[in-house]
């Protein structure tokens, strides 16, 4: 039996002309393939060079004798043109099973049915009708003329189900335009440079064969180990390519992800297996948040499920900016919600001038996914999707009643978080924000984004950290610089109160919640401090320090502690800071807690229990004033240290770093800034010990350094760059961490909070008030590079 060939045009004829045999049945809705881009692993366009006369593949065909079938039925001709790629282009289409829907009712009611298969087993022939309009593929079967749909094959089914003809055709090779790499170069699973995988790093030399072209890049396939894969890599890689390659529309490619999960970061909010959960039960007031914003300069789509308890009102919302500080809520906000209440989703959009919202029901329970695409970045118009893919709605913006001449998004900058009702629970489940790619490279006429201190620290050995806030997470400038330039978070909630709230009794949710985001936002986690008997500083929960137990009770309750949260958190928490600031504290009674009440020994208890717990975390004995004899002062910490971990790690105790506060300049420590020789020689005596080196808290008080600023600010850059390279040149430094990132941030300068030290001009960080980079960061910088 011969496969036949014939072009588009024609099966659109002959389907108009029987649209009158169509019966009666639900009218299937479509989705054009416009709304719904995706990866493409179909087979795709045959082209050449130079044309080769392809064999004609041989079907095997096994009927069981069934009635002869209705010729191919004209089902929804009307609606046919939206789905000529579906037809007309296999090889960009990879969701068949979607896609086709509409299909499978149409051909079921007329005896026929969709045998799903495996592309890549199935003969391909490709014709291509003179007017180019589309490249029809169609396989004989039965007398019968059947299309290929994206892999999936149209099979004859007889209505009584007495039988299915199977096909099981012979492979044959296609002649396609071919290529080999002059260069190294890369393979994305998008055409862009940025915000796609990277599916493999290909060598110079590697086959490819040549798909399509999308802007500045060409699809290919390459083998990549065993397997094929079909990525994009870009033109100039390639050199010159056969004008025969098709130009690939934006629906036919991967939607560019942006990834928004990090947006709902707070310690209200869980997420477990990309679902997010708001709790806000425990509170009688709407929770409103919203993280950093994204700028869009393409079409967009927002996807989401949305679930409430007790069928109460919660919502994803985008606006336009920031929630208002005061004043209603709403004025000056242009703002969608996708909402739920009693189950029900709907559509809201305030325009910011009144505060009455245009309500639009979508008619859909809140167990359906739902998704919106805004066809300009604008936000003047977007489309609704409900959960079977199927576009159910169109809304002009700009002409519902409301002040939005320019869209919802003028600026086309969007702030996505969400809202829940008082004493209630959200969950926000298949949430993704994808954007249409451009095709551009991404580097085509503008200047790339510097590299942050992560990978430059990154290939120099060490990791770069600093404390972690949740609540300045919220700002997009916080967020930015934590992503780009700091690759461990510290969490300093672990010494606070409303952790350890009685003997075996914790608040694990919430601190849960911050470790899982962290970890989720690709941070390593630091806990600072886990055993820390500062009373000033309220390291010791209220409960204890008030309580009354003999000694040999309390080396209990530390060995609980201890292992209890260790244990807990055993693989998510990297590091720990254990029996911090022991050896400077221990010259007075009543500066530490464990001290007095257990004696020294409490370092040793401490740190074996932590490493039962997790034998694979890494333990810090942590100091301040530490880092050079520079005075009486250092040098007495650093004798009383040394010796205790000498002591410590000739018994066997696991001490795995010996931290360096070095928070330099502070009132109660040193006024001597520290030399970077004596620096790096006291480093090396720590580490003769057995142990690494961190640098773990640092910051630099400059409120008693006269001259401008510009003068205290390039004394300042001078002695972070003078720490740096004392932990790069000592050879057994690992970590260098600061106290925060700007300096309206630090607990030095800040004054809303009891732990303050309320030293506003002190500037003691690399970033300043306004999160701007100062020198102090391009000297860390240039020390990392080597410059």
């Amino acid at each position: 039996m011969n496969c036949k060939l014939f072009p588009c045009v024609s099966l659109f004829v002959a389907l108009a002309l029987l649209l009158a045999s169509c019966g009666p049945g639900p009218t299937p809705t479509l989705v054009p393939p416009s709304l719904t881009p995706a990866v493409t692993d179909a087979p795709t366009p045959t082209a050449s060079f130079t044309p080769t006369p392809t064999a004609t593949p041989t079907p095997t065909l096994t009927t069981t004798p069934t009635p002869t079938p209705t010729p191919l039925p004209p089902c929804a001709v009307d609606r046919f043109a939206a789905y000529q790629r579906l037809l007309c282009a296999p090889a960009e289409v990879t969701d068949g099973k979607v896609r086709a829907e509409w299909l499978r009712w149409c051909l079921g009611h007329y005896g026929y049915a969709l045998k799903e298969t495996v592309a890549e087993e199935l003969p391909l022939v490709t014709a291509s009708p003179p007017d180019g309009q589309c490249t029809y593929q169609a396989i004989e079967v039965a007398g019968v003329d059947l299309p290929y749909v994206g892999g999936v094959l149209l099979m004859p089914e007889s209505r009584e189900g007495s039988g299915i003809a199977t096909v099981t055709p012979t492979p044959t090779a296609t002649a396609m335009p071919t290529s080999s790499l002059a260069q190294k170069t890369t393979l994305y699973a998008g055409p862009a440079l940025q915000g796609y995988k990277t599916i493999a790093t290909l060598k110079a030399g590697t086959n490819l064969t040549l798909l399509a072209t999308f802007g500045d890049f060409v699809q290919v396939q390459a083998r990549v180990g065993e397997q094929p894969q079909t990525g994009f890599i870009l033109k100039k890689d390639i050199g010159a390519l056969p004008s025969s390659l098709p130009e690939l529309e934006v629906d036919a490619v991967p939607w560019q992800p942006v990834d928004v999960v990090p947006n709902f970061f707070d310690p209200a909010a869980a997420l477990k297996n990309d679902v997010i959960t708001i709790n806000n039960t425990g509170h009688n007031g709407y929770y409103d948040y919203h993280g950093r914003p994204f700028t869009f300069n393409t079409a967009f789509r927002v996807t989401v499920k949305l679930h409430t308890s007790d069928r109460q009102f919660g919502s994803l919302k985008l606006q336009d900016r920031p929630n208002v500080t005061t004043g209603p809520w709403w004025k000056g906000i242009r703002r969608l919600d996708i909402a739920t209440d009693g189950h029900k989703l709907y559509i809201e959009i305030h325009d910011g001038v009144v505060e009455a919202p245009k309500h639009i029901d979508l008619g859909l329970p809140d167990s359906q996914v739902v998704s919106l695409i805004f066809s300009d970045p604008n936000g003047r118009a977007f489309s609704v999707i409900d959960g079977n893919n199927r576009k159910f709605r169109t809304v002009d913006v700009t002409r519902l009643g409301l002040q939005l001449p320019q869209g919802l998004f003028p600026q086309a900058t969007v702030y996505i978080g969400c809202v829940t009702s008082p004493k209630s629970k959200l969950t926000i489940g298949a949430l993704s924000v994808e954007k249409a790619p451009s095709g551009k490279s991404a580097t085509s006429g503008t200047t790339a984004a510097p590299i942050g201190l992560r990978p430059l620290a990154k290939k120099r050995g060490i990791t770069v950290g600093t404390e972690f806030s949740w609540w300045w997470a919220r700002n997009p400038k916080y967020w930015e610089i934590m992503s780009k330039d700091f690759d461990v978070a510290i969490l300093s909630e672990f010494s606070s109160q409303d952790f350890w709230r009685g003997r075996g009794q914790y608040n694990f949710e919430r601190m849960d919640n911050l470790v899982d985001w962290i970890i989720r936002c690709g941070w390593q986690v630091r806990a600072s401090h886990l055993v820390w008997g500062a009373i000033e500083s309220k390291a010791v929960p209220d409960w204890l320090l008030k309580s009354n137990f003999s000694r040999d009770e309390y080396i209990q309750i530390l060995r609980e502690h201890v292992r209890t949260v260790v244990g807990h958190y055993k693989g998510r928490v990297a590091e720990w800071s254990i029996a911090n600031e022991a050896g400077s504290r221990s010259f007075w009674n009543g500066a530490d807690f464990w001290n007095d009440k257990i004696g020294p020994e409490y370092i040793e208890i401490a740190f074996r229990a932590a490493k039962e717990a997790d034998p694979g975390a890494i333990l810090i004995f942590n100091d301040d004033n530490n880092q050079s004899p520079q005075d009486e002062g250092t040098t007495r910490v650093i004798d009383r240290m040394y010796a205790t971990v000498k002591d410590l790690k000739s018994k066997g105790v696991p001490i795995d770093v010996v931290g360096m506060q070095m928070h330099l300049l502070l009132p109660w420590n040193s006024q001597i800034l520290p030399d970077k020789a004596a620096v790096i020689e006291t480093m090396r005596m720590f580490a003769e010990l057995g142990v690494d080196i961190y640098i773990t808290e640092f910051d630099v008080n400059l409120q008693s350094i006269q001259g401008s600023q510009k003068e205290r600010w390039d004394l300042e850059a001078k002695v972070y760059r003078d720490m740096m390279e004392a932990c790069l040149e000592s050879g057994v430094c690992k970590s260098f961490a600061t106290w925060g990132i700007s300096d309206s941030t630090s607990w030095i300068t800040c004054t809303d909070r009891w732990w303050c030290v309320k030293l506003p001009n002190a500037d003691p960080l690399m970033f300043d008030k306004q999160f701007r980079p100062k020198p102090a960061y391009y000297a860390v910088r240039d020390a990392l590079l080597g410059e």
